[in-house]
């Protein structure tokens, strides 16, 4: 088991995981280094099996003149984000943790702003802000409709919104560092998981925030927090948005487990079977989705192909007693860790 190094509270550790990502990366830096205000930080990059040269050009760019804190390199052997993301964790120096993506571009008071949020408010386990979309190319028709999907969020209110919404888009996450170390070393799994490569599974955000939530932590939302998700061409397509949001609702049987735990509610198998039945039932009325399938608007099919995505990994669930029940323990143990400083 880690410790928790609370003497360093007041620092940030900024942790890039990266899958090839050559192409991005210095931009990621540049934002980086623009960073002002009191703060003492640390980048961490993390080398999540990468075939190109992301590491060469990262260190080469921090290289070149005196940085504003220093960076380092760490390998992750085991494909996908999550997996990046707590080798980051176990080595980061700080309390106030940022999960800083290959493609998002802080604003350059972002870690300022992120290690006074944590500093205040102690309850606080994750936070996010304001995400911006920076497209490369231009839109197609409607798509803006689906932004949401590529973790676009906007202006609302300053403050904790755990009642709300356990969760936040997965862009520029601020995470309490011994929050986090708590529940891997009380043997938390991942039952969602996130990009692997160049795979669109999804869920890994919601299901972090989730469970510390279910540890006794809150989620809060501020203006302050503001950056730019760089969304590339190859994104901006709908054959790439039909596998995105095909992938989230596959992951949401799960999630709504943990969702409906964080708000009092109940949700088990008779719930799950509503929630199948209830799609099932859309798909049993031709005229409604046929007239969506040859609409000629592409995010009517989207809809559509998700509720079959959730259909199908719901109905896997149902016919998995040993995953609920891990599931379902799991989540009973995230609640027992409230008592446990």
């Amino acid at each position: 088991m880690l410790q928790d190094r609370s003497h360093k509270n007041c620092g940030v550790s900024v942790i890039i995981c990266c899958y090839n990502s050559a192409s991005r990366i210095v931009k990621v830096l540049e934002h980086l280094a623009a960073q002002q205000g009191h703060f003492t930080g640390e980048i961490i990059l993390v080398d999540n099996r990468c075939t190109d040269d992301t590491v060469e050009k990262a260190q080469q760019y921090w290289k070149r003149e005196v940085r504003n804190m220093p960076l380092s390199v760490i390998h992750e052997s085991q494909a996908g984000l999550t997996y990046a993301r707590i080798a980051g964790t176990r080595a980061a120096q700080y309390e106030t943790l940022v999960f800083c993506d290959d493609d998002n571009w802080l604003d350059e008071s972002y870690l300022e702003q992120a290690a006074q949020l944590m500093q205040q408010h102690h309850d606080v386990g994750i936070a996010g802000g304001v995400i911006t979309a920076y497209y490369e190319v231009a839109l197609p028709d409607d798509f803006e409709s689906m932004s949401a999907y590529l973790a676009i969020s906007k202006l609302q209110k300053d403050g904790i919104i755990t009642k709300e919404s356990p969760f936040l888009p997965g862009a520029g996450l601020v995470v309490r560092r011994s929050a986090l170390i708590k529940i891997i070393d009380s043997g938390f799994q991942f039952f969602c998981s996130d990009r692997v490569g160049k795979s669109l599974s999804s869920g890994g955000d919601s299901e972090l925030s989730m469970a510390l939530v279910l540890s006794g932590y809150e989620v809060y939302f501020s203006n302050a927090l503001r950056l730019q998700h760089f969304i590339t061409a190859d994104r901006i397509s709908w054959t790439y948005m039909n596998k995105l949001v095909s992938g989230i609702n596959s992951a949401l049987p799960i999630l709504f487990f943990y969702y409906h735990v964080c708000r009092d509610e109940k949700f088990g198998v008779e719930e799950l079977k509503r929630s199948i039945d209830e799609r099932k039932q859309y798909l049993r009325q031709p005229r409604i989705w046929w007239a969506q399938l040859t609409s000629g608007k592409p995010r009517l099919r989207i809809a559509y192909a998700a509720r079959k995505a959730y259909i199908k990994s719901a109905e896997a669930l149902l016919n998995n007693a040993a995953l609920r029940v891990k599931l379902e323990a799991q989540i009973v143990k995230l609640q027992e860790l409230r008592h446990i400083e």
